[in-house]
């Protein structure tokens, strides 16, 4: 993971220790302050219609989500975790996308992915060009949620979401 990945991911991993509620995941990994604005002001279904129908708009997205998720970090006086420590306390998934909308995995991962299979744009951190779709997106989770999480990744017929164990270096 190159350096720059990798102090993205410690911010996600500072503001998602901070902010995320295992017991309401919907609105905890959906800060309003964070909301790029490819995802604001619609519902989940025109939310999804922008990233498919968009063109180099995750990649912004995922600046944008970053560098306001910076402020805010800034604002509380959070501690900046290592790598390290990000590596053990959390999961790291990556998603294209690709879903077929079908609702299966909001329940089952407490509303950490919405009814068009869109996860927290808290925890995203960086983005890796290319694919069907936008290219891929990157998150990270703490431990805490992994179990709904994964509940959710595995509610989601088609593989649109899935766990990561290493990012590549063309991510940025």
């Amino acid at each position: 993971m190159n350096p720059t990945v990798a102090k993205h991911l410690c911010e996600a991993a500072a503001w998602c220790i901070h902010a995320v509620s295992p017991f309401d995941l919907a609105a905890s990994t959906r800060t309003a302050d964070i909301c790029p604005d490819l995802l604001r002001d619609q519902d989940h279904h025109g939310q999804l219609e922008s990233i498919h129908s968009k063109t180099d708009t995750l990649e912004n997205a995922v600046s944008q989500i970053r560098a306001r998720r910076q402020q805010l970090i800034r604002s509380h006086g959070l501690k900046i975790p290592c790598i390290e420590y990000c590596l053990t306390a959390g999961r790291i998934y990556g998603t294209d996308f690709d879903t077929d909308v079908c609702e299966a995995a909001t329940d089952v991962s407490n509303g950490f992915f919405d009814l068009s299979d869109i996860p927290g744009w808290d925890t995203w951190f960086a983005h890796q060009p290319g694919g069907r779709i936008q290219g891929i997106v990157f998150g990270w989770i703490p431990n805490e949620i992994a179990a709904p999480v994964g509940r959710g990744i595995w509610a989601i017929p088609v593989d649109s979401v899935w766990w990561v164990n290493e990012i590549p270096e063309t991510a940025r």
